[in-house]
This record gives structure tokens, sequence and C-alpha cells, in this order.
């Protein structure tokens, strides 16, 4: 389905506000050179400057303007820019082939009508059987842009990303009708789960669901499928921990879902969604509060992780006898005991630390009133480590919302923080970002005035000025890579076939 190439910027909009934490991408500026292997199904058009070639019969061309010092929001205003900042529109870019249009690709109109087909198509789902969504309808999606901006002082180049989505009045009915099916997916799993059967919410069902449907979804499945990988057959319940702590994860984030919709009215009404945000983001820690967050995050990580442990380490002692005879089950063992270990070191070197959050404040701004907040984390994935910033502004106009979501490296913050005062004319100023050293919760890595080398015998002496973090200190690709080879090694000997994984069946017809 289209939607599923708009999901990444879709969330970084709407979980950028929801989920400070998701955020975002690395800040890299993009070129001509970079996108040019993108292949979608855009309008293409071969010339520049053709404004009137026609690229199909019900698309025309647009000319292109990759750099430009004036931003065009998502309904058609104006944003002038400060001196030394350019955009470039990533919706509209140029290929080797030409101009691409991404408005031909994939148009809010069409964005919506999948919503909202996805929503009718669960509630009619046999397992959950929702009778008042399956005729659901409404106005969800109403334009999307995504923009790259570059600033340029004495200092250095600045990059940063802006989603800019417009939501239709229904939006927060769209909103409540996935929470209602999400509850309705985790009672089927539930029953699922407590009966030891495959998720009777198949993965290959061929629906889309909506991303605030997921979690429960891919949970159940992810259990039913890590029980398949541990079972040796002496077991009905492989994974009794994992789920109880994922499923207590689930009730959570409903808890806070319900939390945050409680606040708004059934209908839309600008001023009062200006006042239901504002409650609805005050109803939720996790969201205003940097220590909250760090804390809702640590808790449910080592939770996981302990539960992930005891459940692998039950099916190890199910296995030890097996393996004694059998070389499958020596080998699943043998793979066992590194799912263990690689994931408590994994968990151990990956984390998400938000280092400040804060409230959304109203302030007046170029378009009338505004909701602002800011956010600086960092995701830290097997030792590698990506520090974000975010700038978030909400207005709430006739037709629906309107966020725009900012991303950008942590080391260009406080930059584009002054750029977007000046963008959109924020009062009162932003204030300045300082350290909050009750939220500081970021510990920072040891660092050092040498640098090993790959292929270079001592180390290289860093200048007295710079420090070196060592962000590459991998533990979980090695035990990945070597299964991939191990498994390749046997897949080339064995030529090709397709075995089951438990009975080491050679798998045929319907069943490979």
């Amino acid at each position: 389905m289209k939607h599923k190439y708009l999901k990444g910027l879709v969330l970084a909009a709407l979980l950028g506000l929801a989920t400070p934490a998701i955020s975002g991408v690395s800040a890299a500026e993009a070129t001509s050179s970079t996108l040019a292997p993108i292949s979608l199904g855009y309008g293409i058009v071969a010339s520049s400057d053709a404004i009137e070639t026609k690229v199909s019969p019900d698309t025309i061309a647009i000319k292109p303007q990759l750099v430009s010092t004036v931003m065009t929001t998502v309904d058609n205003k104006t944003v002038n820019l400060p001196a030394g900042v350019t955009v470039f529109d990533l919706k509209r870019m140029m290929t080797p082939m030409g101009m691409v249009d991404g408005t031909k690709f994939i148009s809010a109109k069409e964005l919506n009508a999948e919503y909202v087909k996805d929503i009718r198509d669960m509630a009619s789902k046999k397992e959950l059987n929702i009778k008042e969504l399956k005729d659901f309808n409404g106005t969800i999606y109403r334009d999307w842009n995504l923009y790259q901006l570059r600033g340029e002082d004495a200092e250095g180049v600045y990059t940063a990303y802006v989603v800019d989505l417009a939501l239709g009045p229904d939006y927060i009915k769209g909103e409540r009708a996935n929470l209602e099916i999400s509850n309705a997916l985790w009672d089927a799993a539930d029953k699922s789960v407590a009966n030891a059967k495959k998720s009777v919410i198949n993965s290959r069902d061929g629906v889309q669901e909506r991303d605030s449907m997921k979690f429960a979804k891919t949970a159940a499945i992810a259990a039913a499928y890590m029980s398949q990988v541990s079972n040796t057959g002496d077991s009905k319940d492989q994974l009794g921990h994992t789920w109880q702590v994922v499923r207590d994860l689930g009730d959570e984030l409903t808890k806070q879902q319900e939390a945050m919709l409680a606040p708004y009215p059934a209908e839309y009404d600008a001023n009062a969604f200006y006042a239901a945000m504002v409650k609805g983001t005050e109803a939720v820690p996790v969201m205003r509060d940097a220590a909250s967050f760090n804390q809702f995050v640590d808790k449910h990580k080592n939770n996981l992780v302990k539960a992930l442990v005891a459940d692998l380490d039950k099916a190890a002692g199910e296995l030890k006898t097996q393996a004694e005879t059998n070389e499958r089950a020596k080998e699943k063992l043998e793979l066992n005991r590194s799912l263990r270990d690689g994931l408590k070191k994994i968990f151990a070197t990956s984390d998400i630390k938000a280092d400040y959050l804060d409230q959304m404040e109203q302030l007046n701004s170029i378009f009338g009133p505004v909701l602002y907040s800011q956010a600086r984390e960092v995701f830290t994935f097997d030792s590698y480590e990506i520090p974000l910033g975010g700038l978030n502004l909400v207005r709430f106009d006739k037709e629906g919302p309107v966020i725009t979501v900012l991303t950008t490296n942590d080391g260009d913050f406080n930059y584009w923080q002054k750029q977007w005062q000046r963008m959109y004319g924020l009062e009162p100023q932003v204030r300045a970002f300082a350290a909050d050293t009750k939220n500081a919760a970021i510990p920072a890595k040891t660092s050092t005035t040498h640098m090993r080398a790959l292929g270079h015998d001592g180390n290289i002496v860093v200048p007295r000025d710079l420090t070196v973090k060592k962000l590459s200190d991998t533990v979980i690709v090695p035990t990945l890579w070597k299964f991939l080879e191990k498994d390749t090694k046997e897949s080339i000997a064995r030529g090709p076939e397709l075995r089951d994984w438990v009975t080491d069946k050679l798998l045929v017809g319907d069943e490979r």
C-alpha cells in the first residue's frame, strides 16, 4: 500500500510530539547524487524547464527550484528564511532522470482513503468484529511536505530536516478508533497466547494496519515466532516471562494514550484543540519530563532483558538432554546461549535517553497562536551513538491541525533554535537551552587522548584540544556474522533446499 512509504515521515511528525525521543534521522546534507538511486513511482519530467510538460494524462510537471530562501508551508503559507539559511524541497527533487514530484506518487487524498479503509478492514476481521467502526469515515490527512534546511555562518555549516504535516478535523476520531482496535488486538492476542497457539492475527493477512495498532499485533506475532524458535516439543509456553513484560508495556502505553486523548472534544474546534493538546501532554509525564521518560525506558528495558534471559534459560534447560544425542538440538543450544549472551550485551550497550524535554508553550507567531516544544535526546544502539535535537510547532487552523517538526544533529541544536524563532516570529522569545542538572541523564563516555586506527600499528595521538569517543565497540555484529557465515556455508553445501528449523525436515510443495 502506498502509505507505507510515508510511514517514517508521518511518525517523525506525530511521534516526534507524542514521544520526543523518536524524532527523525541523522543529519547529512542531501545532494542530487545521494538521491539518484531513488526509484519510486513519482511523476518524472525529462526537462527541468518544462513547466507544462505532461508526464501522464493527470499529472503536470512543475519547474524545479532546488534551493530557495523562502519555504512554503504545507498549507501554502510563506516563511521567509533568515540570512544564511536555504531550503531544499525533498518532495520535489532532481535526479539524473529529471524532476520527481512526490505529490504525484502519493497524495493526501490517497493516504486518507487508505487510512479509512484500514480502520474498516481491521474492524471487520472476525477476531475483532467492532461494529461501530466498520463504516468509519473522516478526513485524517490533508497534505504533507518534507524539507531539508541548510544554514551557514562564520562557525560552520548546519543541516536540519523538517516535516510539515496538515491533518484533518477528524484526526482525533481516527486516533480513538485506532486505540479501540489496538485494545481488541491485545484481547485477541491474550487469548492466543493463553491457548499456546499461533497468533490468530496472522502477520501475512494482507491488511496494512495503522501504526498505533501495530505494537499489539507485532508483540503477539513475535511471541509466537520466538516460541517456535526455542520450542523443543516439551513446553507449551516458551516465552511466558517475555509475553507478560510486553503485555505490561502495552497496558501502560494504552493508559498514556487514553490520558492524552481524553481532553479532546468529539468535534474539531481550533480553540478547544489548543487547550486539549496542552492538557493531554500534561497528563502524560513521559512526554514532558526527561527524568520520567528515562525512568519509563529503563524500567521496561530492564524488565524485558530479564524476561528474555529467563525464557531462554528455560528453553536451554530443555535442550541440554536432547543435545547429548541430537546434533540439531546441540546446534540450537549453542544458538540459545549466543542469543542469551548477545541480548544481555546489546541491551547493555543500547539505549534511548532524553537529556531535555519541556512542556508545550503557547506562543504567538507570524501565523497566529502556536504550541511550541523542544527536545534533546540520544539513541545508542550497540555502542553507536546518534544525538538528536527536535523543535516542534503545532497550530490549529480552521481546516485542521498543522504539525511542523524540525530534527537536527544535537550539535546544531542551538543554531536551529535561534533560526526557528526568526523564521516563525515566535513571541515571547524562545528561551535559550541551558543544561538542567535534574534531567541531565546521559552519561558521558570516557574520553581519551589517543585513537587506534585499523591497519595502523600503535596509537594516533590526538591534539590537546580534541577528545575521542569510540562508538564502534559492537557486540552483536560478530555473533550475527558467525551464524550467518555458518548458515551460508551449510546452505551452499546442501544445495537449493529449505528445512524446518525445529524438525530439520526437508520442506517441499506447499510446506516449502
